[in-house]
Formats: structure tokens, C-alpha cells, sequence
């Protein structure tokens, strides 16, 4: 069922991580999509951020985009992955209006 697929995916993503092996994710992502599911705020953080390292970056972008807008949203390193992987595809206007989002969701004390 739908609950079983979803903790298969996010023990891939979560082994994923832990043996530093991103590139397997985009194959996880994908059938997360054919499936309908849907991450905890968390483990969607760890799939963008790894996303980004294998510069799936318009998928990490989509990811990023069904959390809330709210400061689940602002992650340190869900940012810096993805800004390093938009410089990296040479799209520097991507990149700062995701550091401008960053800012906007950062607490004022940052």
C-alpha cells in the first residue's frame, strides 16, 4: 500500500544519504512521483539537498516547492545545496532569488 511505498522511499533516501551514494535518488524521486507520495518536511529537506548534489535541479526545485511557505521552509543546507547547484548550471539569477527566499524564512537573529 500507499504507506508501505512511502517508508520504502524514505529508507532509500535515508541509505542514500548515509552511504553518500545521491546519485540512486533522482530513480526514488521518480517513483515517488508516479506513486503520489508525499515526504515529511524533514526527509523532503534530505531529498532536495541530494537532489542538488547530483544537480537534479529542477526536481530539488519542485520538492522545495511543496513545503509550506513558513520557516519549515528555511534550512541552512537545503540552501546551500541548491544555490551551489544553480551556480554550477551557470544560473546565477536562480541563485540569488533562492538566497533572497532564504532570508525572507531565516529567523531575524541569523
Amino acid at each position: 500500500g500507499v504507506d508501505g511505498d512511502l517508508a520504502v522511499c524514505s529508507d532509500l533516501i535515508d541509505v542514500s544519504k548515509e552511504c553518500h551514494m545521491p546519485e540512486r535518488v533522482p530513480k526514488v524521486y521518480a517513483c515517488m512521483l508516479r506513486r503520489g507520495l508525499k515526504l515529511d518536511y524533514l526527509r523532503s529537506h534530505t531529498l532536495i539537498s541530494l537532489l542538488s548534489q547530483v544537480d537534479e535541479l529542477r526536481s530539488a526545485l519542485t520538492v522545495l516547492d511543496l513545503l509550506p511557505q513558513s520557516a519549515q521552509r528555511c534550512k541552512i543546507d537545503t540552501y546551500t545545496q541548491l544555490v551551489g547547484s544553480c551556480f554550477r548550471a551557470n544560473l546565477g539569477e536562480e541563485a540569488m532569488r533562492l538566497i533572497h527566499e532564504y532570508l525572507s524564512y531565516a529567523p531575524a537573529d541569523m
